[in-house]
């Protein structure tokens, strides 16, 4: 087993394996994980912290806890807890599942930890998608869990999901590795449960590689569901569309189930979750309606995954929002309440957050840009549109009107209302415009001289 986790670490990228990170529950299957860990750290010579997650849940929880720092200890590991809150009502094992990844991506996002191992292995691999069946779900659901993955700004991997766990009770077993008993593993009210201690042993005596076929069968689904990723990709990249942005005329081009696909791909590049199959079934539905490449509707259509869903001129937008977006996004030609003047100082941060504004200004190097000297020369002062602004696109061009602007770039409506930014009196940068460009130059131009050939930054508008 050591041998297969050392080759699993071995193929991340040297940066991802500096300082890994655990999933401990002090539990068998994290138990053993940690101590093979434990062994290989001189070895591959990487840092290990141990990261316990306290739902609460068990009258056991605080004794769980102190078990696994001193687990951790034992092993020369780091250790951290955190508690979170469960909800006792529907869905525990769903709800405490969200608090416990979000809890684990706080954790190694706040120590800095450049990947987190959990120990899921191939009756867990069987388990999940046993229930995803049952659930009803599509092809990224039955894809189970993948070896590689993602949490917050860090890799996820799951180094040991070919192994049986009786090949990690065997280890235990070698090794005497005390661990925790949780005891609501026996409550059948939970499904997973059940299909672990009522179903599975039906199908090991009808099967005996019951397993093997399972998890080879989850593999190829997740193959088909990276080959559907990768039509919607093509598809959209045909359409001329991006993250964001996608042209209804696509989707009518399509078959239902093509169209489909494309949907739901673009939703995953823009960043955001798939939706159930009724709600994906809605969007196409409104988004077919929406209106002719002509049409200046403008209405708001979803709220999906803490964004809006919009349609304007032929195309779906989407943009960071809530809920409690609504109110203000029926009235497009309104300023937004939240508009006031600000002062930002520029000392090299990559982004300068405007909290009043519900967004943040990233700056970063480009060959074509402003002077660095210059912009950390005076504060860059952010103000709502007021009226008679202008702005100068390409140098061999004359400033025109923003209003006149944001209409040849077909900028939607809610999007011209977002903030200015201003340097010594003059206009800087406009969302979804640009860099006015007396303030542009590139490298070894006009500007030069004033930046003794420093770096130039350009900047871009992120809304929360």
């Amino acid at each position: 087993m050591r041998e297969a986790l050392a080759a699993a670490l071995r193929s991340l990228p040297e940066p991802e394996r500096r300082h890994l990170g655990v999933a401990f529950s002090g539990g068998l299957d994290s138990a053993v994980l940690l101590h093979a860990l434990a062994a290989l750290r001189r070895e591959l010579g990487f840092e290990l912290t141990a990261l316990h997650v306290h739902h609460g849940l068990s009258t056991n929880a605080d004794v769980w806890e102190d078990f696994c720092r001193e687990a951790a200890r034992a092993a020369g590991a780091g250790f951290a807890a955190r508690r979170v809150a469960v909800e006792r009502g529907g869905n525990v094992e769903e709800g405490a599942r969200k608090a416990r990844y979000a809890a684990l991506a706080f954790m190694c996002g706040d120590l800095r930890i450049d990947c987190l191992l959990t120990a899921h292995h191939q009756d867990d691999q069987v388990e999940t998608l046993m229930l995803q069946l049952l659930r009803g779900a599509g092809v990224a659901g039955l894809s189970a869990m993948t070896p590689l993955g993602r949490l917050g700004a860090g890799a996820l991997l799951r180094p040991l999901l070919d192994l049986r766990r009786v090949k990690l009770e065997a280890y235990a077993k070698d090794f005497g590795l005390a661990h925790i008993e949780d005891e609501s593993n026996a409550d059948a009210r939970y499904d997973r449960n059940a299909l672990r201690n009522q179903v599975l042993p039906l199908l090991a005596g009808i099967r005996a590689g019951y397993a093997r076929g399972i998890a080879r069968s989850a593999r190829r689904i997740a193959e088909a569901g990276g080959l559907l990723q990768e039509l919607a990709e093509q598809d959209l990249l045909a359409a001329g569309g991006g993250p964001g942005k996608l042209p209804l005329a696509a989707l009518a081009a399509q078959s239902d189930a093509r169209a489909a696909n494309l949907l739901r791909g673009w939703l995953r590049v823009s960043g955001l979750r798939a939706p159930s199959e009724a709600r994906l079934a809605e969007m196409l539905k409104q988004l077919g309606s929406a209106g002719s490449p002509d049409s200046e509707g403008n209405r708001l259509l979803f709220h999906h995954d803490g964004h809006l869903l919009r349609a304007w001129r032929g195309w779906a937008w989407l943009d960071p929002g809530g809920r409690g977006e609504g109110a203000r996004a029926a009235n497009e030609d309104a300023q937004p309440p939240q508009a006031q003047t600000l002062e930002l100082l520029w000392r090299g941060e990559s982004s300068l957050p405007a909290p009043a504004w519900r967004g943040s200004l990233s700056v970063r190097k480009s060959q074509l840009g402003i002077p660095g000297s210059l912009l950390a020369a005076s504060p860059i002062l952010v103000r709502p549109r007021t009226g008679g602004e202008r702005i100068r696109l390409h140098p061999a061009r004359p400033s025109q009107s923003l209003k006149n602007a944001f209409q040849q770039a077909d900028v939607p409506p809610w999007r011209r209302h977002a903030p200015l930014f201003w340097l010594g009196g003059e206009l800087l940068y406009v969302p979804a415009l640009g860099m006015d460009s007396r303030w542009q130059t590139e490298v070894g131009g006009d500007l030069a001289s004033l930046d003794g050939g420093g770096a130039r930054y350009s900047m871009e508008w992120h809304p929360d």
